[in-house]
């Protein structure tokens, strides 16, 4: 869809290492490669009971939401429209209803109708946004919503582990990180480790289990 409403009514996965999300990707790259054409993440959880950066726990506990754009993979300005909603227990012990409201004039992400992302078009564009008034914009100056005015499709994907920084070496979590984001062996360090992490895997609790998914263009 290009604008719409997108919801999705969802028990996420739980248990060591584990990375459960629901996001969009563009069916054209039309201003090239990732990610110049954008990403709307709905929903990114880690499955660990705890994952400490300092006194914030980025682990099942929290639920969070990013668009991803930039020039190039190095210039990602994800963390200027990113959020993150934390409960007392972990997102995956019930089902929720995670829903984007996309329009010409915002982006608005929720869970449970409670407002994780509120991302305004912005006054001048995306690439004012995130570089200034310097340099050559890669999108139309007459499109403000773009990368985000093409049409996206939905990805609803469970994944475990990875050495992009989505679980940082440096926090605290509630068993031993099995791998180090440098290594050349992730999978073989993972898996000669799953003593410490198999133990927190339980039948259906490391399923994401849908219920429904609807995608409607405005």
């Amino acid at each position: 869809i290009k604008f719409g409403h997108v919801e999705v009514r969802a028990k996420i996965p739980k248990g060591d290492w584990i990375w459960p999300a629901i996001w969009m990707l563009p069916r054209s790259s039309v201003y090239g490669g990732w990610p110049r054409s954008g990403e709307i993440d709905l929903m990114e959880s880690r499955g660990n009971a705890y994952a400490f950066a300092g006194s914030t726990d980025h682990g099942c506990k929290e639920v969070s939401s990013t668009l991803h754009w930039g020039a190039d993979a190095g210039a990602n300005r994800f963390y200027l429209t990113h959020g993150e909603q934390r409960q007392s227990h972990c997102w995956g012990d019930d089902f929720h209803v995670y829903s984007l409201d996309w329009t010409q004039s915002h982006i608005i992400i929720k869970v449970d109708n409670i407002e994780i992302l509120n991302v305004p078009v912005p006054a001048h564009g995306f690439w004012d946004k995130g570089y200034g008034s310097g340099g050559h914009s890669i999108w139309p100056l007459n499109s403000k919503m773009a990368p985000f005015d093409q049409a996206f499709y939905s990805i609803l994907n469970v994944a475990v582990g990875g050495t992009n920084g989505f679980f940082q070496d440096s926090w605290r979590y509630n068993s031993p990180k099995p791998w180090s984001n440098n290594s050349p062996h992730e999978p073989a360090d993972f898996w000669n480790k799953r003593n410490d992490w198999l133990p927190s895997w339980h039948g259906d609790d490391v399923a994401m289990i849908v219920d429904y998914i609807e995608m409607r263009q405005y």
